[in-house]
């Protein structure tokens, strides 16, 4: 994951690359979007944490993102899926196969989850309860 964020944040312009949740802040000051290299996150503090996330395949990027924007206090959590399904909660997005099997329980803190189709004619945004 970090190799795919040194490259976006290489490709695109107004983005700089962070490794630390520390580091959020300055980027945001300075006008820039933040990408998150995650690999150090995960090792240094979730690894520590007695609510860990599973080191395992079963734990992808969704999880990542939830057990993140859990952490920064987020309101929303937003995420890009290349196909849409007829889903209404985080458990269904499981089963259906749209998220990976432990997001269930990484987002159940999270407000608001929203999915976004975004390859489909129109987007297909669906928000998924608890």
């Amino acid at each position: 994951m970090d190799l795919t964020a040194e490259m976006l944040a290489g490709e695109l312009a107004g983005c700089r690359l962070v490794r630390e949740l520390s580091e959020l802040p300055a980027a945001w000051r300075a006008g820039l979007r933040p990408i998150l290299a995650t690999r150090r996150y995960l090792e240094e503090v979730d690894e520590t944490a007695p609510d860990a996330l599973p080191r395992s395949w079963g734990t992808t990027s969704d999880s990542i993102a939830a057990r993140i924007a859990e952490r920064l206090g987020a309101a929303r959590l937003i995420l890009l899926k290349s196909r849409a399904a007829a889903v209404s909660s985080r458990h269904e997005a499981a089963e259906a196969g749209l998220v990976d099997p432990v997001f269930p329980i990484a987002s159940a803190a999270l407000e608001c989850v929203e999915i976004v189709a975004f390859r489909q004619p129109e987007w297909d945004v669906r928000r998924l309860g608890a």
